[in-house]
């Protein structure tokens, strides 16, 4: 690799050393094009096949639009290990001869493939009824796990009220997590209230979890209410109608609605934005909750609407460029959480150097905190899982209290497996099909 890696820095890079008024933004632009160029000029054109590996295959052959071929790597170094993990003692492989990896039109024809015996494996996601059925009467074995991500909202901290504190705290206390994931999704998501997955077992701590969950769990939609307009009235939000909890003719509990709300310096709030990507991306469920949210910051008194948009529209106002800051005011998005052996998201999240407008990093939000970018900065020193829990949820502490997003679910992966497939484990963080060794673990039944 050390020859296409002297080729893709050397990739397009013309810069004239002489020029003394040059920017840190327009330097930062420069070098972000020449990785991109570097990146799928260079790299991404490389065939990769039988180049070394460290895994327990080897990449063996490519057939675009067809299938993708791996064989056993001979010299896998952890080839019979013996590993013991979540209760489970397994001997490391590879025990297979090879694995394809086959092109499919659509999810019908997947299923379809499974249930006659010509792929063992599939991924099928939130399907529809159609391919459940399929797929239950094709005696595979459907497995469910949760996903190393979560869905988030997101608030413009460089405008107000986003960028007041009790404003977000309010929201959060309006947001019925259980209702998005339980009862408007039937239990398609999970609820979560800090950004470490429970299913995370090495790093999730279960008490300082349920203290977090504890103050928006278990509330009536009227208890909701009364607790963020405390909120705001303590913070110095007034109303032209405050918000309250009244009752209907038959005597039964009502909200009713807010209106005119003021700044504490007594301005008029404006009518606030919730960005969210379209059904058609594939994020089913982001429309739906950003028309929720409109209703509940409603129920509080604002003017509030939901603003459905496709991914390149999305993108540009959550992340408008190098040098731009961002107009948005609030958003929904998702993301996943890297490696689960050691998290470092709360870094590319939150730290001030990954801010949007100076490198289009993943802190969209505009959230600055010496507090939190100093012991983000520790994580990446520690020795040890126990002291990486501790700073870990010293973090989670720090963004519950200021809130930059709302946590909101996580989501589950179906994998589908036929009865050959003899598995050692079927319970894995973010399922079998992001299990780096999995094709090393694999026996086939007799």
């Amino acid at each position: 690799w050390e020859k296409q890696q002297d080729a893709a820095a050397l990739a397009g890079v013309e810069f004239d050393t002489s020029i003394d008024d040059v920017t840190d933004e327009e330097i930062d632009s420069f070098l972000n094009g020449v990785y991109q160029t570097a990146m799928t000029r260079t790299l991404f054109a490389v065939s990769g096949v039988r180049d070394p590996s460290g895994g327990p295959m080897v990449f063996a052959e490519r057939i675009p639009n067809l299938r993708i071929r791996n064989v056993a790597n001979p010299r896998y170094y952890r080839s019979g290990e013996v590993v013991e993990s979540g209760g489970v003692v397994y001997t490391m492989g590879p025990f297979i001869e090879e694995q394809v990896f086959r092109v499919y039109d659509t999810m019908e024809g997947l299923v379809s493939a499974l249930a006659e015996g010509q792929i063992d494996h599939a991924l099928v996601g939130q399907s529809s009824p159609a391919v459940t059925n399929l797929v239950e009467s094709s005696g595979a074995v459907t497995l469910t796990n949760p996903v190393n991500g979560l869905w988030y909202l997101g608030f413009n901290l460089r405008k107000s009220p986003t960028s007041d504190p009790a404003f977000r705290r309010a929201l959060a206390t309006m947001i019925d997590r259980d209702f998005l994931a339980n009862d408007l999704f039937q239990g398609a998501t999970v609820p979560l209230w800090s950004l470490i997955p429970a299913a995370n077992l090495q790093y999730f701590d279960p008490d300082a979890g349920a203290e977090i969950a504890s103050k928006y769990r278990n509330l009536s939609r009227f208890e909701r209410l009364e607790a963020a307009v405390a909120i705001l009235e303590e913070a110095g939000f007034t109303w032209e109608r405050k918000p309250s909890v009244g009752v209907d003719r038959d005597g039964e509990p009502v909200v009713e609605p807010g209106h005119g709300v003021m700044h504490p310096d007594g301005s008029r709030v404006p009518e606030l934005e919730i960005l969210s990507l379209a059904p058609g991306t594939g994020l089913v469920f982001f429309a739906s909750y950003a028309v929720y949210i409109a209703r509940w910051l409603e129920d509080l008194g604002f003017e509030a609407r939901a603003h459905i948009t496709e991914a390149g529209m999305f993108t540009g106002q959550v992340w408008p460029g190098i040098g731009v800051k961002p107009t948005f005011d609030l958003f929904l998005n998702g993301w996943l959480l890297g490696s689960p052996a050691f998290p470092t998201f709360h870094d590319a999240f939150f730290h001030s150097r990954n801010l949007g407008e100076i490198n289009e990093g993943g802190n969209a939000v505009g959230y600055v905190n010496p507090e939190l970018d100093q012991l983000a900065e520790q994580l990446w020193k520690v020795k040890t899982a126990e002291e990486a829990k501790e700073v870990l949820w010293q973090l989670e502490t720090i963004i519950d209290r200021d809130l930059p997003y709302v946590v909101l679910n996580t989501w589950t992966l179906r994998d589908v497996v036929s009865k050959r497939l003899d598995l050692p484990f079927t319970e894995t963080l973010n399922g079998l099909v992001n299990l780096t060794d999995f094709p090393g673990l694999v026996r086939i039944r007799e």
